[in-house]
């Protein structure tokens, strides 16, 4: 796909809008896929403020058609750039009906300009933007007068109390859609050439245009859910949340609702008496999981923390497993709402109708009871279902924010950076990550402390070094990697007098003024989520280029990891195939730091895969 064009006012650039049946039901309003969510009206804006409303619920037959085929013709022709807020949304409902979309068709989304330009804004909704932006439009309506902002509201209203926007009086509609097709030309017209300027924004931003088609296919082929096995999990946790209130009587001698943050607080810190560790932003004690969990490591004795964790996660893990049947369709396949730019700040997917971007794997770091939800989701028939996950990503970012040429060879040779830091801060004690294993794994975290600017005290703790310890095995560290201790310091530096980050692909991440430490975070979400979806983009185009009708197809990304369904039929050619994806995932000429990635799969649920070698 070639976007390049010239930067002005182009006559061929139009805006796209769609209003659908069920909008005011949020989980039909957002799902194509579902077979009640239907075109009742579409508007097409143009660079000059004119925009034509078309309704296709008339009651007159030859009417409907006629504008149908007026849409048609609207993608059909490439010539026109078609602008939406939203573009995953139009381009999935046109496919969904049956329009055939152009593969050299361009897109543009002004929800996605918004969210790069403007990562720390809290909404990016087409009105609430124009209302930010001090658009002085307003609109009339049964004599009263409507900002942009109070006209979404209204409307909404409006919707909800008729039980459909196709319900709504024509006249205040009309006005609506009108109001749509201006502000997102709008929108276009003070973004893009923001964008358009940075070359290495312009790439970035095309990319996510690409992935929105790369996109579709994933939502369209969806995973298979096992009803069976999520209603035995959800009997289990049934069982496990009726036994807790008891549990928790007989550790305290009376009765707690776990799922009131007040009694969990006043018990922690009132009645136990335990240390304030972090405050919320209203300025009280905080009881969130990393809490929780450094009071279990202060006081591994006490039950009630972890019965706290525990019914969280079980009333979360419960409520998850029942989506999955929720939005399962007529033949048990799921097709989630996968957001391209869903966590705006730092650019990465998220999804929701379910959520799939959190199912823990059985065995879980970061929760004590994790609920395995992955054996809900089984294989497509006569298919395995690949894993492809990057390597140690987050470390190898680490070395790519802060330039370590020479780190970065150590792990091209084939030696790890946690070995080399264990080394430098246990000395002879330290003999391999074999060998030495307990020594390793306080090695890795401390050397994650480290790069995270952990103070000495925190680095000592960690290390389980003595002061003096600590202070000579940093220095020995720094001596060979001073960009490496000093990464956090030298990035909050820059930050101070610009405001932002950049990722490695050129995004600008604005970062909070008081939160400049966590810049570091920005960075690698950042760089991480920017691989990942230019992998997406060439693995997919990889499979049509060279093996299309093949059936091989990504049917999700998660974190760092693509799960891609495999026909059995295909195995034979599983060396080449496998080795290519390989090769495009790793092979991104914007990062210098060696990427790797491993392979699994499964015959039969996500959480039993197993190891895949190739070559």
């Amino acid at each position: 796909m070639d976007y390049q064009s010239e930067l002005k006012l182009e006559l061929n650039s139009q805006s796209i809008d769609y209003e659908t049946c069920n909008s005011t039901d949020y989980k039909l309003a957002i799902r194509p896929f579902h077979k009640n969510t239907k075109i009742f009206s579409y508007c097409i804006g143009y660079p000059y403020g004119k925009v034509d409303v078309h309704r296709l619920d008339s009651k007159d037959a030859e009417e409907n058609l006629f504008y149908w085929e007026k849409l048609k013709a609207f993608w059909t022709d490439t010539s026109i750039h078609k602008i939406s807020h939203n573009s995953k949304f139009e381009y999935t409902l046109t496919r969904q009906a049956g329009i055939d979309i152009p593969d050299n068709t361009i897109l543009h989304d002004t929800m996605i300009q918004s969210q790069m330009l403007r990562n720390l804004n809290l909404q990016h909704g087409l009105a609430w933007l124009c209302y930010e932006l001090n658009d002085p439009e307003t609109y009339e309506y049964n004599r009263k007068t409507f900002n942009s902002k109070e006209l979404d509201s209204f409307v909404a209203k409006e919707g909800k109390r008729l039980c459909g926007y196709n319900k709504i009086d024509k006249d205040l509609f009309n006005i609506y859609q009108i109001a749509d097709g201006q502000r997102c030309v709008l929108l276009h017209n003070i973004f893009f050439p923001e964008i358009y300027n940075s070359k290495e924004l312009l790439m970035d931003y095309y990319n996510e245009l690409e992935l929105i088609k790369v996109t579709y296919q994933m939502e369209k082929e969806g995973l298979c859910v096992d009803i069976d096995k999520c209603e035995e999990l959800l009997d289990w946790l049934n069982k496990e949340l009726i036994r807790l209130p008891l549990e928790v009587q007989d550790e305290l001698g009376y009765f707690v609702n776990l799922g009131s943050d007040k009694q969990v607080s006043q018990i922690i810190f009132t009645q136990l008496g335990l240390p304030v560790l972090e405050f919320t932003e209203k300025g009280v004690p905080s009881t969130d999981k990393d809490t929780i969990l450094k009071l279990i490591e202060l006081y591994p004795d006490l039950k009630i923390l972890k019965l706290v964790l525990k019914h969280r996660s079980y009333t979360k893990g419960k409520a998850n497993i029942q989506s999955y049947i929720d939005f399962c369709d007529d033949n048990g396949i799921i097709h989630p709402n996968i957001r391209t730019n869903g966590a705006h700040k730092t650019g990465r997917q998220s999804s929701d109708n379910p959520n799939l971007q959190n199912i823990e794997k059985e065995t879980s770091l970061k929760n004590l009871f994790p609920v395995p939800a992955r054996y809900c989701f089984f294989v497509h028939a006569n298919c395995i279902t690949l894993s492809v996950d990057y390597d140690a990503i987050e470390l190898r970012l680490i070395l790519e924010a802060a330039q370590s040429i020479k780190m970065m060879e150590n792990l091209r040779n084939g030696i790890s950076p946690h070995v080399i830091f264990c080394k430098a801060m246990f000395g002879s004690r330290f003999v391999s990550k074999q060998d030495s294993k307990e020594l390793y794994d306080s090695g890795k975290n401390g050397h994650f402390c480290l790069c995270y600017g952990g103070s000495l005290k925190k680095l000592s703790e960690t290390l389980q070094l003595s002061r003096e310890e600590t202070i000579s095995g940093k220095y020995n560290y720094k001596k060979d990697y001073p960009e490496i201790v000093n990464l956090i310091s030298n990035g909050i530096d820059k930050i101070k007098n610009v405001g932002y980050i950049k990722t490695a692909f050129g995004r600008q991440l604005w970062i909070e003024p008081d939160k400049l430490y966590s810049w570091l975070n920005y960075y690698i979400q950042g760089t991480a989520a920017g691989i990942l979806k230019r992998a997406q983009v060439k693995v997919h185009k990889y499979l049509i280029d060279n093996w299309n009708n093949s059936g091989i197809q990504i049917i999700l990304c998660v974190h760092d990891e693509l799960l891609i369904k495999y026909p059995r039929n295909m195995l034979k050619y599983k060396e080449e195939i496998l080795k290519e994806i390989s090769l495009l995932m790793t092979n991104i000429p914007e990062i210098k730091s060696p990427l790797q990635v491993a392979f699994k799969y499964t015959r039969t649920s996500w959480a039993e895969n197993k190891p895949l070698k190739i070559g």
